[in-house]
C-alpha cells in the first residue's frame, strides 16, 4: 500500500486538507515539500490534465482560472491526491487485524478495540476537538475523500458527549497520530444546527415511510440519497444512505447512517454512521433499488466510523436534538439531508 507520489506521506498525515495547502507550498520555495511537489506535478499526464480542466472549467475558473501550467496541474493533482489518500485509507480500514492502524502504535497498546475497530471515547481526553492519549492526538476517520469531511461530525460528537455525559465508540483515522504540542487543527466556521422532525408522527408510523433526493449539480459527488423510517414493535428504525453519482470517478462508497428510536421513551437507543464500500456489481445492483429494500442493505462492506449504544451508557439515550445534530453533521455538504432536519 504505497503511493507513487512523493508528497503522499505529507498530505496524508497533516491536519490541513491538500486544498488549503498545495498553493501555499508552491509559493514557498523553502517549504520542505516544495521540490517533491514540483516532481509530483511534472509526473502528471498533460493530456489528462487538459481533459480534466476542460471538463471542470467552471470549477477551475472559480478556483484559479489562469493559463499557468503549474496551476492547472495543481488543480488536477488535488483530485489525484484526494483519491490516492482515500483509496489507501480504505485499504488500511479493510485490513483484518487485531491492531490495524493507528492502533498498532505503541501509544495505544493498552486500548481495547472492538470487532468493528472502534474505540471508546472514555479512553481519551478531548483535546481541541481531537482525541488525546498521553501526549499524542488522534482524529475521527473521514467518511468521504476530503480529509475534513468528518470535522463537523467530530465536533457534534464532542458536543453531545459533554452535554449528555455519555460515551461513543469511534474509528480513528489510520494516518493521524500527532504530538499534542504540534496539534493545531483548522477551525472551520460552518455550523450545522437544527430541530427535530414531527416526531409524534414518526412514532405513530405503522408502515415504512421513505423518500429519496437527487442532487443534479454536476460538481457535487452526491447522486441520490435514500431514507426510510421503519416501525418495528416498540421502536422505529431510521436508515439513510447517500450514493455517489453514477459517473463519479472516485471511490464507490456511500455514507450510511442508522438509528433506533424507542417509541416508549422517545429517545435514541442506538446510532451509527459508516462508510459503505461496493464493487462494480454491487453498486450497479444498489442503483436499481432503494435503501428500504432489506436485500439492498445486506450488500457491500460496511466500515463503521462512530457508534452510540445506550447499553454502553447505563441505559442513557440520546435526545432527538442530539440525533438531529449527529445525522446532519455526518452528511455535511448534503443539503437535502440538512434541509430535511431543519
Amino acid at each position: 500500500m504505497t503511493s507513487e507520489y512523493r508528497t503522499f506521506t505529507h498530505f496524508s498525515e497533516t491536519l490541513l486538507d491538500p486544498f488549503f495547502e498545495i498553493y501555499e507550498i508552491l509559493r514557498n520555495k523553502e517549504h520542505a515539500c516544495y521540490q517533491a511537489l514540483l516532481e509530483d506535478l511534472s509526473s502528471l499526464d498533460q493530456k489528462k490534465v487538459e481533459k480534466y480542466i476542460s471538463e471542470n472549467r467552471a470549477q477551475y475558473d472559480v478556483h484559479d482560472g489562469s493559463n499557468d501550467p503549474i496551476s492547472k496541474r495543481a488543480f488536477y493533482f488535488l483530485r489525484e491526491i484526494w483519491r490516492e489518500i482515500a483509496e489507501i485509507r480504505i485499504q488500511l480500514l479493510k485490513i483484518e487485524s487485531n491492531r490495524p492502524r493507528p492502533y498498532d502504535s505503541g501509544n495505544l497498546d493498552s486500548l481495547e478495540v472492538d470487532k468493528s475497530n472502534l474505540v471508546s471515547t472514555k479512553d481519551f481526553e478531548i483535546y481541541k476537538g481531537g482525541f488525546k492519549k498521553d501526549d499524542l492526538v488522534y482524529t475521527l476517520c473521514p467518511v468521504i475523500e476530503q480529509s475534513n469531511s468528518s470535522y463537523w461530525l467530530s465536533q457534534a460528537i464532542v458536543n453531545v458527549l459533554f452535554e449528555a455525559k455519555i460515551s461513543f465508540r469511534v474509528r480513528l483515522d489510520p494516518f493521524i497520530e500527532i504530538p499534542a504540542m504540534e496539534y493545531a487543527p483548522v477551525q472551520y466556521r460552518m455550523h450545522i444546527h437544527g430541530k427535530p422532525l414531527d416526531w409524534d408522527r414518526v412514532s405513530r408510523l405503522r408502515e415504512d415511510e421513505f423518500g429519496s433526493w437527487l442532487d443534479e449539480k454536476d460538481y457535487n459527488r452526491v447522486g441520490t440519497t435514500d431514507y426510510v423510517w421503519s416501525p418495528k414493535n416498540h421502536s422505529v428504525h431510521y436508515t439513510c444512505e447517500e450514493l455517489p453519482k453514477r459517473n463519479y470517478s472516485g471511490l464507490k462508497a456511500s455514507r450510511y447512517f442508522h438509528a433506533i428510536i424507542d417509541k416508549r421513551t422517545g429517545g435514541i437507543s442506538h446510532c451509527d454512521g459508516a462508510i459503505r464500500l461496493y464493487d462494480d456489481d454491487e453498486i450497479a445492483f444498489r442503483y436499481k433499488s432503494h435503501v428500504k429494500n432489506a436485500d439492498v442493505r445486506k450488500i457491500g462492506n460496511r466500515i463503521k466510523v462512530f457508534q452510540f449504544e445506550s447499553n454502553d451508557n447505563n441505559g442513557k439515550e440520546l435526545t432527538r436534538d442530539m440525533f438531529s445534530l449527529l445525522v446532519m453533521n455526518f452528511y455535511v455538504w448534503n443539503n437535502d439531508v440538512i434541509n430535511y432536519f431543519m
